[in-house]
């Protein structure tokens, strides 16, 4: 499926299950300040304004560039200090100015409306990206035209023939913005995502389009895009972006007085659907009212620009002196943030988890680790150096040995520890250090992943899940049984459960009185035996482990909201 038709918002697993096309679902009410009359704005004076913050980065640089009507356009700018860019010319020395995430405000608001959103673009020291958030013209401190002209927002008007003062020169504010981020990055066009919400969504994707030909944007989140005072999409904007290589997320609401949604199909038609998440709820107000009221549609902006700004990697895990595990990283572009790792079933690889896989790195601001056990897959085992397959392992065999099945629980364990290392230490001294993560498996990768999670709450480096998905739980299998570590460990450590299984899958002639499978009898104990701590589905269908997501279309979007509520994303 084309993931460009998917939708995101309403359901963060939909994004990789289902054709979207401005998809309407309902939502919270508007926010009073965000629908208010436009007389009710009031400009603050620029001595009294507070500043935006972010964890650990101290005061943001204050900077300002002229545009070329002339216009003083001011900004906060938050650099990527410290993390491996190359030194820059000039004062900023070590600041790594790309990847880098463009803010741009509404109508009567300024820079400072986008502190919650920055509050998770750049939740601790060490995230990326740099952040540019402006003021447009006759916002905030961006009043200052050539020759000491004032500007005054209320006063802006809808002709270009007003010079500095017309609403149009919005684009021009932007198109600078993208010229200082170039010129503050060497004269590099690294790639930057711009988030845009009324006007400026519109003013975003304008002067995106002028300031480069498309050249270094990945893509644009554009929140309640509304075509008003004169400033339009344009006939080629979009389509110029899209051409090389942009992607958009567009969303608005259908009780917003402007009209924004018919922004959001103005993108989708100008761009192409293939290029474009696009939604229409029925309430939500406008702006970054949106996402004050949508949690799942901040996650899904993060994942959105982490997709584009960081991309996935392949990794390599090595366990002992013959076996090298393979698998790729999503990476967040906050090491800090919470992990997600899928453990296939036997037989199968990490590829098998690839529904899941996609939906999870759409819709949460997660790091993802998919990795083929030994013997699977790309991953390489060998014995006395000679390669073994999956046929040679064993339950016959000392536990050290490569071939047995017990190898691949110190797999998952590896795995576990590669995931977590955050550059936290000790947290068992102080479980608000530990690294939140959570672990997915699929048939006996659920058993491996139960076994695996309940000895890292001894670990303290690691410490307990968040969170544990089990498709087609195998209670006992190889020597390892999840019911002990999930219930006397991982519940006692609060780790949430969700299970789930098809009722005639793994049935055997003792089933059969029953009328349901031994997997999902599993699943069945596991509610008993957790209560409130377990979420659980049972479906009737023979559909086994990682079939499970092809065959029921609500699980996915289900595991996806599961893990997003317990992993508890800020």
């Amino acid at each position: 499926m084309n993931p460009g038709r998917v939708v995101m918002a309403v359901m963060p697993a939909l994004a990789a299950m289902m054709p979207a096309a401005c998809r309407k679902t309902e939502r919270l009410a508007p926010r009073s300040e965000e629908l208010g009359p436009e007389s009710s704005w009031v400009p603050m004076a620029p001595a009294a304004r507070p500043r935006l913050s972010a964890p650990g980065r101290g005061e943001p640089e204050r900077v300002e560039f002229i545009t070329a009507d002339g216009v003083t356009i001011v900004g906060d700018f938050f650099c990527a200090e410290g993390l491996g860019a190359p030194p820059l010319p000039g004062p900023r020395g070590q600041c790594g100015v790309f990847p880098a995430v463009l803010l741009v405000h509404g109508k009567r608001g300024s820079r400072l409306d986008w502190q919650p959103l920055l509050d998770r673009i750049l939740p601790t020291p060490r995230a990326l990206p740099s952040v540019l958030a402006i003021d447009l013209r006759g916002h905030g401190d961006s009043t200052t035209a050539a020759g000491g002209v004032r500007l005054d927002a209320r006063r802006l008007q809808d002709v270009p023939a007003a010079g500095p003062n017309s609403w149009g020169g919005v684009v021009a504010d932007v198109a600078a913005a993208m010229e200082w981020l170039r010129d503050a990055g060497g004269g590099a066009k690294g790639r930057v995502v711009v988030v845009g919400a009324g006007i400026g969504a519109v003013a975003a994707i304008r002067g995106a389009a002028d300031a480069g030909g498309g050249l270094g944007v990945a893509g644009v989140v554009a929140l309640s895009p509304t075509e008003i005072h004169g400033v339009t999409l344009g006939a080629g904007a979009t389509a110029k972006l899209a051409a090389a290589g942009a992607r958009f997320l567009a969303a608005a609401a259908e009780d917003d007085p402007a009209p924004a949604p018919a922004g959001v199909r103005a993108i989708e038609a100008s761009a192409g659907v293939e290029n474009v998440v696009a939604e229409v709820f029925e309430t939500g107000g406008h702006g970054v009212a949106l996402l004050r009221g949508r949690p799942d549609l901040a996650d899904a902006a993060l994942a959105f620009a982490t997709r584009l700004l960081a991309s996935s990697e392949r990794v390599a895990i090595p366990v002992g002196d013959e076996i090298v595990l393979v698998g790729s990283l999503d990476p967040a572009l906050d090491p800090s943030a919470p992990a997600i790792v899928l453990v296939h079933g036997l037989r199968r690889d990490s590829r098998s988890l690839e529904p899941l896989r996609a939906a999870l790195a759409t819709a949460l601001p997660c790091r993802i680790l998919a990795v083929d056990l030994r013997a699977h897959g790309a991953s390489v085992a060998t014995s006395s150096g000679s390669p073994i397959g999956f046929e040679q392992l064993s339950g016959g065999v000392p536990d050290e040995d490569v071939r047995s099945y017990r190898g691949l629980l110190r797999d998952v364990e590896a795995v576990v520890r590669f995931a977590t290392n955050t550059g936290d230490v000790d947290c068992g001294q102080s479980r608000a250090r530990c690294p939140r993560y959570a672990i997915v498996g699929a048939g006996f990768g659920g058993t491996l992943a139960v076994v695996a999670a309940a000895a890292a709450t001894a670990d303290p480096g690691v410490g307990p899940p968040a969170a544990i998905v089990l498709l087609s739980p195998v209670a006992n299998m190889h020597g390892l049984s999840i019911w002990e570590p999930l219930g006397a460990r991982l519940g006692s450590a609060g780790a949430q459960v969700f299970a789930a299984a098809s009722s005639r899958a793994s049935m055997s002639l003792d089933d059969a009185a029953e009328g349901i499978g031994s997997d999902a009898r599993t699943v069945r104990t596991i509610s008993t035996m957790l209560g409130p701590g377990a979420s659980v589905r049972i479906y009737p269908s023979d559909a086994y482990a990682e079939d499970l997501q092809a065959a029921h279309r609500d699980l996915v979007p289900a595991i996806v909201e599961f893990l997003r509520t317990s992993i508890r994303l800020k």
